[in-house]
C-alpha cells in the first residue's frame, strides 16, 4: 500500500472542511458508559425526545451528527438511535425489563465502562459527561 504525502497548506484545507465525528454506535456506548459510571442502572426506554431536543443545540452537533430524526407529528423517531440499542442489546451491555420494553438495563461492569470512556478523546469525553449528567438531572426532576 503506497502511502500519501499531502504538504502543510493541504491538510490546512482539509482540516478546514473536515470536522471528525464519532459515530453514533461510539456515541450511545459511551453515553451508556457514562451514565453507569455516575451510578446509573436502568434508563427511561423513551430517549428519542431528549435526544432529539439536543440535536437541537449546536453544542452537541459533533457527537450527534450520525443520528437522524424524524416525527409523525407526535413523536420523534430515530432509526440510528434504535439499530444502536438494538446492537448494544445483541452484545449484552444493555438488557430489558420485559417485552414492552419501558427501561433499559445497563449491564456495563466497571473494567467495559472504563475501556470505552478511556478509549473517546477528551473532548467527546467531555461533552458525552456532561450529556449524560444532562439525562440523569431531567429524569431525578421527574
Amino acid at each position: 500500500m503506497t502511502n500519501i504525502t499531502l504538504y502543510e497548506d493541504t491538510q490546512k484545507y482539509i482540516n478546514m472542511f473536515y470536522t471528525p465525528v464519532i459515530s453514533s454506535y461510539e456515541f450511545l456506548k459511551s453515553f451508556f458508559a457514562e451514565l453507569y459510571q455516575l451510578g446509573e442502572h436502568e434508563v427511561s426506554r423513551d430517549l428519542s425526545e431528549f435526544f432529539c431536543d439536543l440535536k437541537k443545540n449546536p453544542k452537541y452537533n459533533e457527537v450527534l451528527y450520525e443520528i437522524k430524526f424524524r416525527s409523525n407529528g407526535i413523536f420523534n423517531y430515530s432509526n440510528e438511535l434504535e439499530d444502536n440499542i438494538l446492537m448494544l442489546q445483541n452484545m449484552g451491555l444493555l438488557g430489558k425489563t420485559n417485552p414492552s420494553f419501558g427501561i433499559i438495563l445497563i449491564n456495563y461492569n466497571d473494567i467495559i465502562a472504563k475501556e470505552t470512556l478511556d478509549g473517546l478523546s477528551e473532548e467527546h469525553r467531555d461533552i458525552i459527561k456532561e450529556i449524560a449528567a444532562l439525562y440523569r438531572t431531567e429524569n431525578q426532576n421527574d
